[in-house]
Parts: C-alpha cells; structure tokens; sequence
C-alpha cells in the first residue's frame, strides 16, 4: 500500500502544543517555521514516490530516465523503444515477473499483448492461447512472454492468424463478395492466413 502525503504538517504540529506553550508566539512561530521545512521535505519525497508510479508515466516535460530504471528493475531493457511502447513493456513483464503459471497468469498476461485472445486447457497438462489478427511478430512476442510465466509440468501453445475474426466468409476467392478471405476453393489453393502453432518454451 502506498503511503498517503500529509499536506498539513504545519498545523497539525502546532496543535501538539501543550497548553502552556500554545499561547506563546515565539514558541508557535519556531515550531511553525521548522515544520514548514518538513512539509517541504514531504512534498519533495512524495513527488519523488508520484514519478516512479507507472500510472503517472511517461511524464511530461521529458526526456526522463526514469522508464529506463524502472525497466532495468524488472529486468526489460529498452532497445530503442519510445516511451510509449516500452511503458507497455515494462506492464508486460512486471506482471510476468508475478506469475505463478497459473491459468489465471496466462490469460491476463495473454491480454496485456492481444486484445480478444482466446485459452483453452487440454488433458493432461496443455494449454494454448489463441490469437487472431496479429502479426507473427506480436506471436512471436506472446510466446517469448508465456514462456517466461508458464508453471513446470505444463505445455504451451501459441495459435495465431492474421486474419480477423471477423471476416471469415465462405465463398471463391474469384467471386464478387466481399471480404471472401475464408476457404477457399481449388482455384484459390487452400486456406489463406491459416492458423500457426508455436509452441511455449
């Protein structure tokens, strides 16, 4: 839990005052300027505590280096991402850090990259995600990910495509409807975008 920034140090002090000094002006004015320095201090820090959160980033006013610590904490470097997409990273591999293999692990790890991903179990100990409409470089990224966050004992399966979900049509590819991306006939010469299995290691 996050500590809470009191914003009121000054006059809570001052109410700490016995009733013998809470009259006396030089007593209240020293107190009062000391503790004004500690509400400075409390600032400082909890500004310190706010630009480290991953919710505040990446701060404006930049450039920062402070996405760079915080990744090299977790354990992800840059490699000449921009802020933006190397935030996202560090999201990805914070959660992978904290997984236990579980089921629930993979799946909110798997929706952290691919929005829509599918995951099934299979006897005895297989599971696989199943992704569509994205790049085999995002798979590719999936698996590296889930390789990281599986438990031991268990196998692993990246299914992906291309194509969306949404355009699946069964009709000739050399007819007039729209969208016809989905099976083929002979003349087309099978499926396009057909499913690829990578297997998580």
């Amino acid at each position: 839990m996050l500590p809470v920034q009191d914003t009121n140090v000054v006059a809570e002090a001052v109410a700490l005052l016995t009733s013998r000094y809470a009259s006396d002006p030089v007593t209240k004015g020293l107190v009062t300027a000391l503790e004004l320095r500690a509400q400075e201090i409390e600032n400082v820090l909890f500004d310190v505590i706010f630009k480290i959160q991953l919710a505040n980033q990446p701060l404006a006013g930049g450039p920062w280096d402070v996405l760079d610590k915080i990744g090299a904490i977790v354990g992800i470097p840059r490699n000449g991402l921009d802020d933006a997409s190397y935030l996202a990273a560090i999201r990805i591999k914070i959660r992978v850090n904290r997984s236990n293999g579980l089921a629930e692990d993979i799946i909110q790890i798997a929706a952290l990259i691919v929005t829509g991903a599918a995951y099934r179990e299979w006897y005895p100990a297989s599971w696989e995600i199943d992704a569509f409409d994205v790049t085999a470089a995002v798979a590719l990224a999936l698996v590296s990910y889930l390789g990281e966050a599986d438990s031991a004992g268990t196998e692993g399966f990246v299914r992906y495509s291309t194509w969306s979900t949404g355009i699946v049509v069964f009709a000739s590819n050399v007819g007039t409807v729209a969208n016809a991306a989905g099976f083929k006939d002979s003349v087309g010469g099978g499926f396009p975008n057909a499913l690829v299995s990578l297997q998580v290691t």
